[in-house]
């Protein structure tokens, strides 16, 4: 069976060409074959792809990698409209941080596990954790 995120990179691979070496996508079929995809909006190039409006970085980064981005897509060279894949960045998403938000630290720890990943873990490079935010200090 294959899994929704690889769906969805073929679907958008059937529907646009991926130009790697510009980082834009073209249409591959109707009215508009040929024709660059997506519009400028906010500051970023969007395209519609199953009726939803996605900025073009995280398609690309989709395309490239196979996932979805896990956090906000930024730029090496501050330019929004390069959407190569070479300057295309991932920055997590850091969540704000509040005393006594017990339910963030679930969160934290939840996704940790998630993704696979110890949230405390036992590392000769790291130095202590935070007793305030439970997070490692390097």
């Amino acid at each position: 069976m294959v899994d929704d995120t690889a769906r969805q990179r073929e679907a958008l691979l059937n529907k646009y060409r991926y130009d790697k070496r510009t980082g834009k996508l073209y249409h591959r079929g109707g009215p508009r074959k040929g024709a660059e995809a997506g519009t400028f909006k906010l500051g970023y190039i969007h395209i519609l792809f199953e009726n939803k409006q996605h900025a073009l970085g995280r398609l690309i980064w989709l395309i490239e990698t196979g996932e979805w981005p896990r956090g906000r897509v930024t730029f090496a060279n501050k330019d929004t409209l390069d959407n190569r894949f070479s300057n295309l960045r991932v920055k997590l998403i850091e969540p704000r941080w509040k005393e006594g938000d017990e339910k963030l630290v679930d969160w934290i720890d939840n996704e940790a596990r998630r993704l696979g990943v110890d949230p405390y873990p036992v590392d000769e490079n790291l130095h202590s954790i935070s007793a305030e935010t439970r997070l490692w200090l390097l």
